[in-house]
């Protein structure tokens, strides 16, 4: 594989150049947004990382890139030049706006390929966004036929299944716990999770 340290004088950030058949296979069923591929010099972001990257040079296994800024930003970026595929930046959102201002189709799309990286099932991906209501991007998980959409055998499994979307920062729970629950309807917001940073 190339060594992008050669070409720009920076060190190579680990992110994983080619994600897993299921993130491969939710991003190519992205719209493509930067058609042609002309996108040097473009501020993108890219959903499966949750990074605003800079590209700088195409090469032949992708495009080399700088990372500008992140959904959940720290203290410092990791400075260093990483490889993006060509599928990947075909599909990347122009970063002129956060994405907390997407249109809620943009987001669900960003949401399912964030999904997918977390290992999440994408039935039930699709049945939490068919019954997401668009205003606030919340979805009431009690719904008996957002769990049967889902695939989910029993109510327990199903709760079990969102606390682990909780968790992983996809979905933020409107609810307090079962003992005390002030929301009958057991609603979930989507959200993206925080990005994970290279070493």
């Amino acid at each position: 594989m190339f060594h992008p340290s050669a070409v720009v004088g920076l060190r190579p950030l680990n992110f994983p150049y080619c994600p897993g058949p299921a993130v491969l296979d939710r991003l190519l069923r992205l719209p493509e947004r930067q058609p042609g591929g002309d996108v040097a010099g473009r501020l993108l972001w890219l959903p499966r990382l949750g990074v605003t990257v800079l590209p700088h040079e195409h090469v032949a296994e992708g495009w080399l890139c700088t990372m500008t800024g992140a959904d959940s930003r720290p203290h410092r970026l990791p400075p260093g030049v990483f490889l993006v595929a060509d599928f990947e930046v075909r599909t990347a959102f122009t970063a002129d706006r956060p994405t907390a201002e997407l249109e809620t189709p943009e987001f669900c799309d960003a949401w399912r390929v964030r999904l997918a990286v977390h290992g999440g099932n994408p039935m039930l991906g699709d049945a939490l966004i068919a019954h997401l209501d668009p205003a606030d991007r919340t979805v009431a998980t009690a719904d008996r036929t957002v769990r049967t959409r889902s695939g989910a055998r029993t109510a327990a499994g199903f709760r079990q299944v969102c606390h682990r979307l909780h968790t992983a920062g996809l979905l933020t729970a409107l609810f307090t716990d079962d003992t005390g629950d002030t929301d009958s309807r057991r609603r979930y917001r989507l959200t993206l999770p925080t990005p994970t940073w290279p070493r």
